[in-house]
């Protein structure tokens, strides 16, 4: 959980907090931050593991040497497209990073190899670390900044991230399956702005969709093996800890500002032995006094925005809340990216008994009870005799 997203940055030139258009919230996961495109968590982050750690990285990633300055995290320093596509290819191949080659291949008219470049190859990240980073990149194609893949019908699990540079002078879209990765770039031969609010979102994405689906026609939906070094665990999207009995029933202030009870709850993934092992504080189970309040139609606790919450936007949403037309849903494998898989639907209001003695199993012995009260009917609708009408009546 990356906090205090709106603490200043020391630099030389003093205190500095990035302009951030995607979210005002104060604190967020990173695979939240990814989705949205956050700049303030972006620095942050930066901020936490140190800028050393940061260069080390992007040197093994062979995207060059950056400059140790704190806004290295937003793209302080040119990158060839190449180059940020070969980085990104570490994700897609298990923390392994490929050198670009132009020619693989040179044979005579006889199929004789005259001459062959395998390319250089070697370990960035570790296998752990591909996997997550590829299940969080996923969120961005299905439900952040890259939904026009989503939107334009490019269904494959995919994973990738936009970016856009100042004035608007670059757009670009970095994005990967399983078995392709393709960088697309947009600019000027001399750096001027583009087009006005034009992000990588709204015009390298289309364009890398539409390549992907001719070029990765006949490919099925499969999607990375999860390593064994990884555990999938429940966790509440808020505070990022183990779930606690309140985290299944959150009051959320949706986008379009009507109040819904949502679960906090979703699958998130961690290098084993750096899993939360304390239950999240905010969401304590609802004390007898809340559980009769709530009967009387005041629900307990404080609503969250779905910002706050770190709720997806559905698909075809954009993060600045514009609705388009919706977008077809990519089919995937249950390892699939963890955030869009486990959005559930905002749930319906409980009766007064259930409100009132609500327990963790209340939804599992509703179902048997129900189940039981059918076949209990289903019993009695057999005994009774041919013909006699319904109730006893003659």
């Amino acid at each position: 959980m990356i906090t205090r997203l709106n603490d200043p940055i020391l630099t030389a030139q003093g205190n500095w907090v990035p302009e951030d258009e995607h979210s005002s919230a104060t604190s967020m996961t990173l695979r939240t931050a990814l989705r949205t495109s956050s700049n303030r968590a972006a620095v942050q982050l930066l901020n936490s593991v140190g800028i050393p750690a940061a260069v080390g990285y992007a040197e093994k990633l062979n995207v060059g040497t950056p400059p140790s300055v704190p806004s290295l995290a937003l793209g302080a320093s040119d990158v060839t497209l190449i180059s940020l596509t070969a980085a990104y290819g570490a994700f897609a191949d298990g923390g392994i990073v490929r050198q670009p080659v132009l020619i693989r291949r040179v044979e005579d008219s006889d199929g004789v190899v005259l001459y062959k470049d395998e390319g250089k190859a070697q370990r960035a990240v570790s296998e752990a670390t591909a996997f997550m980073m590829a299940s969080m990149l996923a969120d961005v194609v299905n439900s952040g900044t890259g939904y026009r893949a989503r939107q334009v019908g490019f269904t494959l699990p995919a994973a990738g991230k936009t970016g856009t540079t100042n004035e608007y002078v670059d757009a670009w879209f970095v994005g990967f399956t399983p078995h392709l990765v393709t960088g697309v770039w947009l600019g000027f031969d001399q750096p001027k702005t583009i087009v006005s609010n034009g992000y990588g979102g709204e015009l390298a994405v289309p364009i890398w969709a539409g390549f992907m689906k001719t070029a990765t026609r006949g490919d099925k939906p499969d999607w990375f093996d999860r390593p064994a070094n990884v555990a999938a665990l429940n966790v509440c999207r808020v505070s990022g800890k183990l779930p606690n009995d309140g985290c299944d029933s959150v009051q959320v202030v949706s986008r379009d500002g009507f109040l819904e009870t949502r679960s906090m709850i979703y699958t998130e993934f961690f290098k084993k032995g750096t899993q939360p092992s304390t239950v999240c504080p905010l969401h304590v189970a609802p004390s007898f006094l809340d559980r009769i309040a709530g009967v009387f139609g005041r629900e307990p606790g404080t609503p969250v925005t779905a910002e706050v919450a770190g709720l997806p936007a559905p698909l075809g949403t954009s993060t600045s809340g514009t609705t388009t037309r919706e977008a077809p849903v990519a089919e995937r494998r249950p390892e699939a990216p963890a955030e869009a898989s486990n959005v559930e639907e905002p749930k319906k209001k409980r009766g007064f008994w259930s409100k009132l003695f609500r327990g963790k199993n209340d939804d599992k012995d509703n179902r048997n009870d129900q189940k039981e009260v059918d076949r209990k009917a289903e019993e009695r609708a057999k005994k009774k005799p041919a013909g006699k009408p319904p109730g006893g009546q003659k």
